[in-house]
Protein backbone atom coordinates (compact mmCIF):
# COMPACT_ATOMS: atom_id res chain seq x y z
CA UNK A 1 0.00 0.00 0.00
CA UNK A 2 1.32 3.50 -1.15
CA UNK A 3 1.07 6.44 1.27
CA UNK A 4 -0.82 8.48 2.52
CA UNK A 5 -3.32 5.71 1.93
CA UNK A 6 -1.49 3.28 4.53
CA UNK A 7 -1.17 5.99 6.99
CA UNK A 8 -4.92 6.87 6.83
CA UNK A 9 -5.59 2.74 7.27
CA UNK A 10 -3.26 2.42 10.07
CA UNK A 11 -5.05 5.57 11.51
CA UNK A 12 -7.88 3.24 12.99
CA UNK A 13 -9.18 5.73 15.65
CA UNK A 14 -9.18 8.61 13.25
CA UNK A 15 -11.29 6.34 10.73
CA UNK A 16 -13.60 5.24 13.78
CA UNK A 17 -14.02 8.63 14.43
CA UNK A 18 -15.25 9.57 10.95
CA UNK A 19 -17.27 6.21 10.67
CA UNK A 20 -19.33 7.37 14.00
CA UNK A 21 -19.90 11.05 12.77
CA UNK A 22 -20.62 10.44 9.20
CA UNK A 23 -22.03 7.29 8.54
CA UNK A 24 -21.09 3.81 6.93
CA UNK A 25 -20.55 2.83 4.00
CA UNK A 26 -17.87 5.83 4.37
CA UNK A 27 -16.02 6.82 0.71
CA UNK A 28 -12.96 8.00 1.22
CA UNK A 29 -10.75 10.44 -1.14
CA UNK A 30 -7.55 11.49 -1.46
CA UNK A 31 -7.44 13.74 -4.25
CA UNK A 32 -3.20 14.15 -3.78
CA UNK A 33 -3.39 10.98 -5.10
CA UNK A 34 -5.69 11.69 -8.13
CA UNK A 35 -2.64 14.80 -8.91
CA UNK A 36 0.21 12.02 -8.31
CA UNK A 37 -1.12 9.82 -11.15
CA UNK A 38 -1.76 12.50 -13.36
CA UNK A 39 1.81 13.34 -12.69
CA UNK A 40 2.46 9.86 -13.18
CA UNK A 41 1.19 9.43 -16.79
CA UNK A 42 3.44 12.81 -17.49
CA UNK A 43 6.49 11.41 -16.53
CA UNK A 44 5.97 8.77 -19.23
CA UNK A 45 5.20 11.02 -21.57
CA UNK A 46 8.47 13.22 -20.70
CA UNK A 47 10.32 9.74 -20.39
CA UNK A 48 9.38 9.01 -24.34
CA UNK A 49 9.79 12.33 -25.52
CA UNK A 50 5.91 12.71 -26.52
CA UNK A 51 3.94 15.64 -26.44
CA UNK A 52 0.44 15.80 -25.26
CA UNK A 53 -2.49 15.97 -22.52
CA UNK A 54 -3.64 14.02 -19.99
CA UNK A 55 -7.49 13.84 -19.83
CA UNK A 56 -9.28 12.64 -16.58
CA UNK A 57 -12.65 10.88 -17.17
CA UNK A 58 -15.17 12.73 -15.31
CA UNK A 59 -17.38 9.85 -15.41
CA UNK A 60 -14.90 7.70 -13.51
CA UNK A 61 -15.29 10.05 -10.21
CA UNK A 62 -17.12 13.06 -9.97
CA UNK A 63 -16.58 14.16 -6.58
CA UNK A 64 -16.23 17.70 -6.55
CA UNK A 65 -12.67 17.20 -4.05
CA UNK A 66 -10.76 14.93 -6.93
CA UNK A 67 -12.12 17.76 -9.61
CA UNK A 68 -10.94 20.83 -8.14
CA UNK A 69 -8.02 19.09 -7.10
CA UNK A 70 -7.27 18.37 -10.87
CA UNK A 71 -7.54 22.52 -12.03
CA UNK A 72 -4.54 23.35 -9.75
CA UNK A 73 -2.27 21.32 -12.05
CA UNK A 74 -0.35 22.05 -15.28
CA UNK A 75 -3.09 23.13 -17.26
CA UNK A 76 -0.82 22.56 -20.57
CA UNK A 77 -0.77 18.48 -18.87
CA UNK A 78 -3.65 17.64 -17.68
CA UNK A 79 -7.76 18.01 -18.76
CA UNK A 80 -10.60 16.83 -18.58
CA UNK A 81 -12.96 14.79 -20.61
CA UNK A 82 -16.78 15.07 -20.18
CA UNK A 83 -19.11 13.09 -21.52
CA UNK A 84 -22.16 14.91 -20.94
CA UNK A 85 -24.28 18.06 -20.21
CA UNK A 86 -24.20 18.12 -16.57
CA UNK A 87 -20.46 17.07 -16.48
CA UNK A 88 -19.51 19.33 -18.56
CA UNK A 89 -20.99 21.87 -16.22
CA UNK A 90 -19.52 20.84 -13.19
CA UNK A 91 -15.96 20.56 -14.73
CA UNK A 92 -16.58 24.20 -15.00
CA UNK A 93 -17.94 25.47 -12.14
CA UNK A 94 -14.92 23.72 -10.54
CA UNK A 95 -12.68 25.78 -12.20
CA UNK A 96 -11.78 24.32 -15.16
CA UNK A 97 -10.84 26.80 -18.00
CA UNK A 98 -12.81 25.90 -21.01
CA UNK A 99 -9.58 25.02 -23.15
CA UNK A 100 -8.63 22.01 -20.52
CA UNK A 101 -11.93 20.62 -21.47
CA UNK A 102 -12.29 17.59 -23.91
CA UNK A 103 -16.30 16.95 -24.82
CA UNK A 104 -16.68 13.12 -25.89
CA UNK A 105 -19.85 10.50 -25.91
CA UNK A 106 -23.25 11.13 -27.73
CA UNK A 107 -24.15 14.66 -27.87
CA UNK A 108 -27.39 16.33 -27.30
CA UNK A 109 -28.09 19.86 -28.42
CA UNK A 110 -27.88 21.18 -25.10
CA UNK A 111 -24.44 19.51 -24.85
CA UNK A 112 -23.05 20.58 -27.92
CA UNK A 113 -24.45 24.61 -27.89
CA UNK A 114 -22.91 25.07 -24.43
CA UNK A 115 -19.10 23.18 -25.19
CA UNK A 116 -19.34 25.76 -28.34
CA UNK A 117 -20.57 28.65 -26.16
CA UNK A 118 -17.74 28.18 -23.97
CA UNK A 119 -15.00 26.89 -26.17
CA UNK A 120 -14.43 23.22 -25.38
CA UNK A 121 -13.28 21.22 -27.68
CA UNK A 122 -15.68 18.69 -29.51
CA UNK A 123 -14.87 15.11 -30.11
CA UNK A 124 -17.36 14.16 -32.52
CA UNK A 125 -18.44 10.79 -33.36
CA UNK A 126 -20.29 10.88 -36.59
CA UNK A 127 -20.52 13.53 -39.57
CA UNK A 128 -24.23 13.77 -38.61
CA UNK A 129 -23.12 15.32 -34.99
CA UNK A 130 -20.39 17.70 -37.21
CA UNK A 131 -23.52 18.79 -39.37
CA UNK A 132 -25.38 19.64 -35.96
CA UNK A 133 -23.08 21.39 -34.60
CA UNK A 134 -21.83 23.51 -37.91
CA UNK A 135 -25.68 24.64 -37.40
CA UNK A 136 -25.60 25.72 -33.93
CA UNK A 137 -22.76 27.92 -34.54
CA UNK A 138 -24.38 29.00 -37.67
CA UNK A 139 -28.02 29.68 -36.25
CA UNK A 140 -26.74 30.90 -32.46
CA UNK A 141 -23.27 33.00 -34.07
CA UNK A 142 -21.63 31.07 -31.59
CA UNK A 143 -17.20 30.99 -32.03
CA UNK A 144 -15.44 28.80 -34.22
CA UNK A 145 -15.28 25.40 -32.62
CA UNK A 146 -12.04 22.86 -32.31
CA UNK A 147 -13.05 19.63 -32.89
CA UNK A 148 -11.10 16.43 -33.28
CA UNK A 149 -12.44 13.43 -35.41
CA UNK A 150 -12.78 10.72 -34.07
CA UNK A 151 -11.85 7.24 -36.20
CA UNK A 152 -12.73 3.77 -35.18
CA UNK A 153 -12.99 0.29 -36.97
CA UNK A 154 -9.64 0.05 -38.10
CA UNK A 155 -7.82 -3.20 -39.72
CA UNK A 156 -4.71 -4.12 -39.90
CA UNK A 157 -2.89 -6.47 -42.72
CA UNK A 158 -1.68 -9.56 -41.48
CA UNK A 159 2.33 -8.50 -40.59
CA UNK A 160 5.08 -10.90 -42.71
CA UNK A 161 6.71 -11.54 -39.06
CA UNK A 162 3.74 -13.45 -37.52
CA UNK A 163 0.96 -13.53 -39.98
CA UNK A 164 -1.10 -12.15 -37.66
CA UNK A 165 -4.51 -9.94 -38.19
CA UNK A 166 -5.64 -7.44 -35.62
CA UNK A 167 -9.61 -6.52 -35.72
CA UNK A 168 -11.28 -3.91 -34.04
CA UNK A 169 -14.43 -5.15 -32.53
CA UNK A 170 -17.44 -2.44 -33.71
CA UNK A 171 -17.44 0.77 -31.83
CA UNK A 172 -20.64 3.02 -31.14
CA UNK A 173 -17.91 5.74 -30.75
CA UNK A 174 -16.14 7.61 -33.49
CA UNK A 175 -17.18 7.10 -37.56
CA UNK A 176 -15.31 3.68 -39.48
CA UNK A 177 -11.97 4.41 -40.67
CA UNK A 178 -13.38 3.40 -44.32
CA UNK A 179 -16.10 6.03 -44.18
CA UNK A 180 -13.45 8.92 -43.78
CA UNK A 181 -13.46 10.74 -47.47
CA UNK A 182 -17.29 11.38 -46.66
CA UNK A 183 -16.66 12.87 -43.22
CA UNK A 184 -13.40 15.30 -44.61
CA UNK A 185 -16.38 16.54 -47.42
CA UNK A 186 -18.32 17.41 -44.02
CA UNK A 187 -15.14 19.05 -42.67
CA UNK A 188 -14.68 21.10 -46.24
CA UNK A 189 -18.35 22.17 -45.84
CA UNK A 190 -17.66 24.12 -42.34
CA UNK A 191 -14.08 24.93 -42.35
CA UNK A 192 -15.35 28.38 -41.78
CA UNK A 193 -17.13 27.25 -38.17
CA UNK A 194 -14.58 24.41 -36.96
CA UNK A 195 -10.76 23.97 -36.61
CA UNK A 196 -10.30 20.32 -36.94
CA UNK A 197 -7.99 17.80 -35.44
CA UNK A 198 -7.58 13.95 -36.09
CA UNK A 199 -8.33 11.38 -33.51
CA UNK A 200 -8.81 7.56 -33.27
CA UNK A 201 -10.86 5.43 -31.30
CA UNK A 202 -10.69 2.13 -29.21
CA UNK A 203 -11.56 0.11 -26.78
CA UNK A 204 -9.27 1.74 -24.32
CA UNK A 205 -9.10 5.58 -25.12
CA UNK A 206 -9.01 8.44 -27.99
CA UNK A 207 -5.76 10.32 -28.06
CA UNK A 208 -5.11 12.93 -30.73
CA UNK A 209 -2.91 12.29 -33.15
CA UNK A 210 -1.11 14.47 -35.66
CA UNK A 211 -3.30 16.95 -38.26
CA UNK A 212 -5.09 20.39 -38.07
CA UNK A 213 -6.97 22.09 -41.14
Amino acid sequence: MEPPLDALLEAAPFLHMLADSLGSPLNVLLPDRIADNAAGFRAVYRDHRLGGRVYYAHKANQAHSLVRRLTATDPAAVGIDVASLGELRHALECGFTPDRIMATGPKDPEFLWLAARTGARVNLDSPAELDQLAALVRKYDLPRVDVLLRLSEFESSPSAASGTRVLFRRSRFGSPVREVDSLLDAVERHASMTATHVSSATAFSAMPVVSRW
